[in-house]
């Protein structure tokens, strides 16, 4: 349950941050409350991760390691968004520093 909640809300953020795009400046209505929407719907995903697992900590580096991968892909995949070296290097950096944290939350 705790880990089917974090992967979606860590999909619910990623949409959400890439929203922003569309969304130009919450210039575009649609966009624009498709963004906050996802945004609530992930936090509230994230509060019952945490309080499934009793630790935030934990619970909130799990999203956010998932949420730096999906955002990658989905840049890539709908807005073409070149996957360089160094882009794939900064993930892995951002991963290896969310595992590294998770270790020290368990």
């Amino acid at each position: 349950m705790t880990f089917a909640c974090s992967l979606t809300a860590a999909a619910c953020f990623s949409g959400g941050g890439l929203l922003t795009k569309p969304a130009a400046g919450l210039g575009r209505i649609v966009p624009t409350v498709a963004m906050f929407g996802l945004f609530v719907i992930g936090a509230a995903l994230l509060a019952v991760a945490v309080q499934s697992d009793g630790e935030i900590g934990r619970a909130y580096l799990v999203v956010v390691g998932m949420e730096t991968v999906l955002a990658l892909a989905i840049g890539v995949a709908i807005y073409d968004e070149r996957l360089t070296t160094v882009l794939i290097g900064a993930v892995a950096f951002v991963m290896s520093g969310t595992a590294i944290l998770a270790q020290g939350s368990i």
